[in-house]
C-alpha cells in the first residue's frame, strides 16, 4: 500500500486568466467508469507569481479524498479542471494511481499521447449529466434571453442527404439519423451546448437533441471569434428518451446555448416521419412561415 487515501497539492495558472477559481481534480478510469471530481481548496502562492506575469494570488490548490467502493477502484489518470467564471480549463497530467480495496497500490509517471488528452478532454467535457442523442421534451439547463447576434453554421454530413465531410470515427453507425458539422454564436467566443432541434411544421411542436462538441480548428481560420470546440456531432436515435413518437414534417434546426442565452437557426434540412420511423429527408429551404414558427418555438422556451 502507498496511500490510505489521494492527497494532490500544487498549482495551475490559466494564461491570460487573472482570477483563480474552482479547480477539480479529476480521476479517468477506463470507458465504462464514469469521472471522479474531487474538490480543491486554492492557496495563495507568492513564488507562482513572481514567474508569471498576471498569475492569481491563489493559484495553489490542495485536496484529499477517501477513495471506497467498487465504483472507484482501478487505474485513473490524474486531470486537473480549472473553471474560471463559467469557463473551464482541462490539462492530463502524466500521473497514474492503481486503487484497490479503498487503498492506493500503485503510482506511475505515464506522459500522456495527444491522442489520450483529446479523447479524455472529450469525456470531462461530457460531464454534465445531459444525455446526448436521445429526445428530449427540454434544454437541460434554463435560459434567460435570446442571443441578438448570428448563429453561425455549416454542415458537413447529415445521413442521406450530405456527406461532404466523409465519416468520422465519433459517428456511430447504428443511428437514426448522423449530423455533423460546425456552429456557433458570434462575438461571444464560447462553445456552449449544440442541440438539434426538430420543429413540426404543421404545430409547432418541438423536441431536442443534444449533440458532442469536436475541436475544429480550420473554423478559426475563417472567423477569428470561433471557439476551439465549435464542431458538433449528433448521433441521434428517435426511437429513444421522451416518450412521443414523431409523424409528420419536421424541419431541422440548430440551437446553441451559452450561459443564459440562446440562438436557433432553422436549416434547409427538414424530415418526414411516420409513426417515429424516418420515412425520407429532402432539401427545402425554409419557408417564412416555417422561419416564424421555429422563431416562435424559440421564444417558448425563454424563461
Amino acid at each position: 500500500m502507498i496511500a490510505g487515501e489521494f492527497h494532490i497539492r500544487g498549482w495551475y495558472v490559466v494564461p491570460g486568466v487573472s482570477g483563480s477559481g474552482h479547480l477539480y481534480a479529476v480521476l479517468i478510469g477506463d470507458e465504462e467508469t464514469p469521472p471522479i471530481f474531487i474538490p480543491t481548496a486554492r492557496e495563495v502562492r507568492s513564488d507562482v507569481m513572481g514567474l508569471f506575469l498576471g498569475a492569481p494570488r491563489r493559484s495553489g490548490f490542495a485536496g484529499q479524498a477517501a477513495l471506497r467502493g467498487k465504483w472507484c477502484e482501478g487505474v485513473f489518470r490524474i486531470g486537473l479542471v480549472n473553471v474560471v467564471h463559467g469557463r473551464g480549463a482541462f490539462q492530463l497530467t502524466s500521473v497514474q494511481i492503481e486503487v484497490e480495496g479503498g487503498q492506493i497500490i500503485g503510482i506511475a509517471r505515464v506522459p500522456p499521447s495527444n491522442g489520450q488528452i483529446l479523447r479524455d478532454f472529450e469525456r470531462i467535457s461530457e460531464s454534465d449529466g445531459l444525455l446526448r442523442g436521445v429526445k428530449l421534451a427540454s434544454l437541460n439547463k434554463p435560459v434567460g434571453q435570446e442571443y441578438k447576434g448570428d448563429l453561425e453554421f455549416y454542415i458537413d454530413y447529415f445521413t442521406g442527404i450530405i456527406e461532404d465531410g466523409g465519416r468520422h470515427e465519433r459517428d456511430l453507425e447504428e443511428s437514426d439519423i448522423i449530423i455533423r458539422g460546425w456552429g456557433f454564436l458570434r462575438g461571444i467566443s464560447r462553445a456552449g451546448q449544440l442541440y438539434v432541434a426538430l420543429v413540426n411544421e404543421d404545430n409547432g411542436k418541438t423536441v431536442f437533441l443534444g449533440t458532442s462538441r469536436l475541436i475544429r480548428q480550420d473554423v478559426q481560420t475563417i472567423f477569428h471569434d470561433a471557439p476551439l470546440c465549435v464542431g458538433f456531432v449528433g448521433n441521434l436515435s428517435l426511437s429513444k428518451g421522451l416518450n412521443e413518437k414523431l409523424d409528420g414534417w419536421y424541419r431541422v434546426c440548430l440551437l446553441n446555448v451559452v450561459a443564459d442565452e440562446m440562438g436557433m437557426r432553422p436549416t434547409g434540412i427538414r424530415v418526414l416521419c411516420e409513426a417515429g420511423q424516418i420515412r425520407s429527408v429532402e432539401q427545402d429551404g425554409p419557408s417564412d412561415a416555417t422561419v416564424a414558427l421555429c422563431q416562435q418555438s424559440a421564444l417558448e422556451m425563454i424563461e
